[in-house]
């Protein structure tokens, strides 16, 4: 019995050490993701850069991380409302080296998939510029049957906006 009691007594004391350290673990967490959010804010290693652009109507945020480029819509004309866009809504993900750009552009159409399309494109002054063959779907299908340059979509023209800044 005096073994048993001697094993409950250290489980018992184990225990409470355990739940110690998973007490400062816990803080030592809090304060590195405080850490991280603050380089990231303040211009630490994983701080990126945003610039905001305007695109036929809409307001788009382009943000670049290491070389690494996203477009969002922060706000979409009410027009592309019905095609499921909203706000946060990629429109391009690809890469920036320099002043050309290259990746995947998006078309949207309501209850479909994004249609993902190559792109390829630069900076033009204050502007970017890029261009592929985009989607064509089938009428009233979410199935794409080819692509064109015979589109608006196969030519985005990304104007800084001064406006929004």
């Amino acid at each position: 019995m005096a073994y048993a009691s001697s094993w409950a007594e250290a489980t018992s004391t184990t225990c409470i050490i355990r739940m110690d350290i998973m007490r400062d673990f816990s803080l030592f967490s809090k304060l590195l993701a405080s850490l991280v959010l603050s380089a990231a804010i303040c211009g630490g290693a994983f701080a990126g850069e945003l610039d905001i652009y305007e695109h036929n109507g809409s307001v788009i945020n382009w943000f670049v991380v290491n070389g690494e480029a996203t477009a969002t819509y922060a706000t979409p004309k009410a027009s592309l409302l019905t095609s499921g866009i909203q706000e946060g809504t990629v429109v391009f993900k690809g890469s920036e080296e320099g002043s050309r750009i290259s990746g995947t552009a998006y078309t949207y159409r309501m209850g479909c998939a994004p249609a993902p399309y190559e792109v390829v494109g630069y900076f033009s002054g204050n502007n970017i510029v890029l261009s592929g063959p985009s989607p064509v779907r089938a009428k009233g299908s979410c199935d794409v049957l080819s692509y064109t340059l015979d589109s608006p979509n196969a030519k985005l023209v990304f104007k800084y906006s001064s406006t929004h800044h």
